[in-house]
């Protein structure tokens, strides 16, 4: 099993493994997709996640030092008065304003700068927060194709 459609790996075992490659995108979709992926090493990024920072005393270990949890404050959920704190598995860094408006993708200038923003353009929120405000995105985004 070798050739172009397939790629040998190892697992974190060191197993080795077959993994089938996806099929090739258009060159806007894996322009973007690596764009992404890109931005995730982006510096401001990592402020708004440090800023967003809260350890905390968890217990004590067997020979009597503090047990330090990490975990991350939602600005949606202080918004609304809540002091819940997250594991960094429930956190997302979001883009304060949509990366492509309501538009959609209007020129590779627009995304990137939309996409590599600063700091104050970007916020920590939990996933049920992230998904609440991704689902208001599209309901409004599906309102004006349907009028198109």
């Amino acid at each position: 099993m070798s050739g172009k459609n397939f790629k040998r790996v190892r697992d974190k075992f060191g197993r080795s493994k077959i993994r089938i490659k996806k099929p090739p995108k258009t060159l806007r979709q894996w322009l973007t997709s690596q764009l992404r992926r890109i931005s995730m090493r982006w510096p401001p990024k990592h402020e708004v996640l440090n800023a967003a920072k809260v350890w905390v005393d968890i217990g004590e270990f067997k020979n009597g030092n503090t047990k330090m949890g990490l975990f991350f404050t939602c600005a949606e959920c202080t918004r609304q008065g809540l002091t819940t704190l997250h594991p960094k598995s429930n956190i997302q860094v979001d883009h304060i304003t949509e990366i492509a408006g309501l538009d959609g993708f209007t020129d590779w200038d627009t995304y990137i700068n939309a996409l590599f923003c600063e700091a104050d353009k970007l916020q920590v929120l939990c996933l049920d927060h992230h998904k609440e405000k991704t689902n208001k995105y599209v309901k409004k985004l599906d309102k004006v194709r349907k009028r198109d």
